[in-house]
This record gives C-alpha cells, structure tokens and sequence, in this order.
C-alpha cells in the first residue's frame, strides 16, 4: 500500500511539472537529428514551429509545425504518449503516438495527407509525383523490428511529370497477430489495371509480387515500358516483382 502511495505521489509530482514547464525544455532531450526553430506551450500541450529533421542520404525533412498534446495515463506505463498533428509543405498527418523503453514506438490511428515525391519516397526518379492519402493507420515497432501494421493507403493521379500517367491504387494491410505483414495492392483507375501484394517482414524487408497489364487506349509508351517485365499470359497481363528494405 506503502510503496502505492509512493508511485502515485511521484505520478502526481511528474504530472504537475509536465503542466507547468515551457515546451523548451524538451530541446535538451531531442537527438541530433532533430532541430526546433521555435517553441510554444508546456510540455503538457505545446508546438514547435520550423522543425528540421536529419535524413540519411537525403535532404532534411521540413516540418512547419508539430502540435501535440500528451496523455498522462501513458506515464504510470513509464511511456510517453501524445496525439499530435503537424503540417509540412508537402501535407499534413494527425494521430497519437507513444515512445516507450528499448526503442519502443507506438502509432495509432493515424491520417495522412500528402504529395508524394522524392521526398517521402527516395526510389522515386525526380519529376515523379501522386498525392498520397492515409487512414486508420498502426505501426508498431521495438527497436529495429516491425511488430504491427495495418491500415490503409491511396495514390491519386500518379505520374512521370512528362504527361505519362499511372492511375491511382489503394494498398491495404490488414490487422494480424504477428508478422509477415501481407498488404493487398489494387488500382482504382488508370491506364493500369494492377492486382498484387505487398509482404513486409518483421526486418522490414519487402516483396511485392502480382500482375499487370495495360488497359485499352492505354498510351503507346506505357505499353513499351511494360515490355521490360517479360512477355505477357493469354490474357495480357505480365508478372510484376521487386523487392528491398525500408531502412
């Protein structure tokens, strides 16, 4: 009962200085990647304006602004859990998340909304671009481990930037226990007509494998890009696999 007290008296004391301290205090326990142009709010409710942050191999992504708003449950867990929305020049994304011990990372229902270039996507020629939208999604990961994923994600009006257009597709994963992850891909529109899936490993290694195949009236130059992919089957459709790591 004793040692009950103790836990919550200290919960309360933690709690009370969440409330008061400024958002600026968090600066001191953000790693080098990440860098706050300007601080707002406590830390309990607070917003950080210009946030830069480091990307291997890549330009540093720009962040306008990060509202958040923590849940103080998630402290008698000795977790850190917090809704949040930020704003970029690409789009936004709302949710909650919640870091915890070991690397632990936690998002849930999350929403997206974006272009999605180069800078979400480094694979990705310059001049590619779609607008991508994202709802209901989980990730959880401990460490360098995926442990969940689901939700479900949209690219509209996918394009070369030379006037070659792909359509649009919708990737969906469902819940389940454990990894694999098995996502189902689908296009919703276009030139293309594309049914596959997409595997991730608990490594966050990937797979995608299925068919595809040009619609008719599809433009001549897309027919020959699919060449590429090998002959096709008595129904026109060619066999589409890759494969990587999100690292």
């Amino acid at each position: 009962m004793k040692s009950r007290v103790v836990w919550l008296g200290l919960a309360a004391f933690l709690l009370a200085l969440i409330i008061v301290l400024p958002a600026s205090w968090i600066a001191g326990f953000l790693p080098p990647q990440l860098h706050c142009a300007a601080w707002s709010g406590s830390v309990w409710r607070g917003q950080c304006s210009g946030l830069a942050v480091q990307q291997a191999g890549a330009e540093p992504l720009q962040i306008e602004r990060l509202h958040w708003k923590l849940q103080p449950a998630a402290l008698l867990r000795l977790s850190l859990r917090a809704t949040f929305d930020l704003r970029t020049s690409q789009g936004t994304a709302s949710g909650q998340v919640e870091l915890g011990r070991n690397g632990r990372m936690a998002l849930q229902d999350v929403s997206v909304a974006a272009q999605f270039d180069r800078r979400l996507a480094t694979m990705l020629a310059a001049g590619w671009t779609g607008q991508l939208e994202g709802q209901h999604l989980v990730m959880r990961v401990q460490g360098n481990v995926l442990q969940a994923l689901s939700g479900e994600l949209a690219l509209h009006d996918f394009n070369d930037g030379r006037g070659g257009s792909f359509g649009s597709y919708r990737l969906q994963f469902p819940p389940v226990e454990a990894p694999p992850f098995a996502g189902a891909l689908q296009d919703t529109g276009g030139p293309l007509e594309v049914t596959a899936s997409l595997t991730i490993s608990a490594d966050r290694r990937w797979r995608l494998e299925g068919l595809v195949a040009a619609r008719p009236g599809a433009d001549r130059g897309l027919q020959t890009r699919l060449d590429y992919l090998g002959a096709p089957d008595a129904n026109g459709r060619r066999r589409l696999a890759a494969e990587g790591s999100f690292r």
